[in-house]
C-alpha cells in the first residue's frame, strides 16, 4: 500500500503542494521526460485547462488520460504493422510450408 506524498509545485508563479502516490509522481516524472517539460510547466498548463475539481485531482485524471491515450496509440500502430506485413508473413508460411524451409530461408526466398 503506498503512502501519499506531499510536494511542492509552482503554478503560474505561485507555490501550492499536491499530495500524490509515489507511483503517479514517478508517472508525472515520466510524462515530464516525454514531453521535454518540467513538473512547473505541466502544472501551470494544466491548471490552465481545469475547470472543477481540484489540481491534485486533475492531475490523476490527467496521468490516467496520458497513458490511456499512448495505449491506444500504441494499439494502433500495432495493428497498422500487422496488417502491413500480413502478406509477407502469408508468403513466408506458403514458401515455408511448400518447400519444406526453415523459417529464415523462407524470409530469404520471399525477399528474392
Amino acid at each position: 500500500m503506498s503512502t501519499l506524498v506531499n510536494k511542492n509545485v509552482m503554478v503560474d508563479g505561485h507555490r501550492t503542494s499536491m499530495r500524490l502516490e509515489p507511483e503517479m509522481w514517478d508517472a508525472l516524472a515520466e510524462i515530464c521526460a516525454r514531453e521535454r517539460c518540467n513538473i512547473h510547466q505541466l502544472c501551470s498548463q494544466l491548471e490552465l485547462n481545469r475547470q472543477s475539481s481540484t489540481l491534485t485531482a486533475a492531475m490523476r485524471v490527467y496521468i490516467m488520460n496520458y497513458f490511456r491515450q499512448a495505449m491506444h496509440a500504441m494499439v494502433a500502430d500495432n495493428r497498422a504493422y500487422e496488417v502491413a506485413m500480413s502478406p509477407m508473413m502469408t508468403s513466408m508460411q506458403v514458401a515455408t510450408a511448400n518447400k519444406g524451409l526453415s523459417r529464415r530461408d523462407a524470409e530469404v526466398a520471399v525477399r528474392g
